[in-house]
């Protein structure tokens, strides 16, 4: 029997020692430039980081000489035991310096800091509402008024809520020619049975309406009568000019053509002050006056509306006074148109 016969273990051993010790050389030494990448990949050092600007801003205010003094900054509520006063503030990426011109909702920090107000912690920090008067933060903010003082607040007239129109029943006037200076005017309101007077200028009709038109006695008053071209028929007319004498309808005036069968309004409206303590819904009559908040009897502001066709609601507004001038504000609309004139 052979040496490797009789050794045979002992010569395997051997063998697999040398195999293991080639290859572990190859790996180390030899090989193609793919195998090297994999074998000795290169080390990063470039990485993209988002907001890099502002890292290397920090970057460098870090790196330069520091005191640390224990400081309150400017008018900002943050005690920083620190050399640099950078900050990030929520919703406005990057590194920030605070200050007071800082805006926290819209407002500027040093304002919630003059007013004592820790609301713009919060997010909706500007609609909330310090007094609980119903104006937010940021309307008292722009406003100028005190946000902690229920009694200085904007102007009510910035939360009068248009709530409906309330259509009344019509009235009409028509006239026939009774002779030169005289013509012969039936009036009737809604329902009711109709008045008939002989009346000319300076006359006043209806005389003895009917009981369901009581209100409307003597409520007009003829000043002129004439002749013109009537755009509606397209053809020469008579017509009388008739004032309505309402208190309300400050004087408004109705040309009557000859051929006219129109209808006329006397309209009202239903508002409401949309503040925690605005009551319940109040009704005005067109030309009527009322305050805010609403109270039987008040005044400070009326209610008009723009001149309309037919039967159709007028865009409501309300005339209100400022100082010795009188303002007319369209509800929902801004701004106001000024007139020179004092008073209501």
């Amino acid at each position: 029997m052979s040496w490797i016969s009789e050794n045979y273990e002992k010569a395997a051993l051997g063998v697999s020692a040398v195999v293991a010790l080639a290859i572990g050389a190859s790996i180390i030494t030899g090989g193609d430039e793919a195998g090297d990448e994999i074998r000795n990949p290169k080390k990063v050092t470039d990485y993209p980081v988002a907001q890099e600007a502002s890292l290397t801003k920090l970057k460098e205010v870090i790196q330069s000489p520091q005191s640390w003094v224990f400081s309150q900054h400017k008018k900002t509520d943050l005690n920083s035991f620190v050399g640099y006063p950078l900050y990030g503030i929520k919703g406005n990426p990057g590194i920030h310096e605070l200050g007071p011109e800082t805006l926290f909702d819209g407002i500027e920090l040093s304002w919630w800091r003059e007013n004592n107000l820790e609301d713009y912690q919060y997010e909706d920090g500007g609609s909330r509402d310090a007094d609980g008067e119903g104006f937010s933060n940021k309307e008292e903010h722009d406003a100028k008024t005190d946000p902690n003082n229920a009694e200085s607040h904007p102007s009510f007239i910035t939360k009068l809520k248009f709530v409906e129109a309330l259509k009344p029943e019509p009235f009409r006037i028509q006239w026939s020619q009774m002779d030169a200076e005289r013509g012969a005017f039936t009036f009737r309101a809604g329902n009711a049975p109709s008045s008939l007077d002989v009346a000319g200028v300076g006359d006043t009709f209806p005389k003895e309406p009917h009981n369901k038109a009581k209100a409307y006695a003597n409520r007009f008053k003829i000043i002129e009568k004439g002749r013109g071209l009537n755009a509606t028929t397209n053809r020469e007319e008579d017509f009388y000019m008739v004032e309505d004498l309402h208190p309300l309808k400050s004087k408004r005036q109705f040309k009557l053509w000859y051929s006219s069968r129109k209808a006329y309004y006397d309209w009202s409206a239903m508002f409401q002050l949309d503040t925690p303590n605005g009551g319940e819904p109040f009704k005005v009559e067109e030309g009527g006056e009322f305050s805010l908040p609403f109270k039987e009897g008040g005044k400070g502001y009326k209610f008009l509306l723009e001149e309309r066709k037919g039967n159709k609601f007028g865009n409501p507004s309300i005339e209100m006074k400022e100082g010795d001038a009188k303002k007319v504000v369209p509800l929902g609309l801004a701004p106001a148109k000024e007139e020179n004139d004092g008073g209501l």
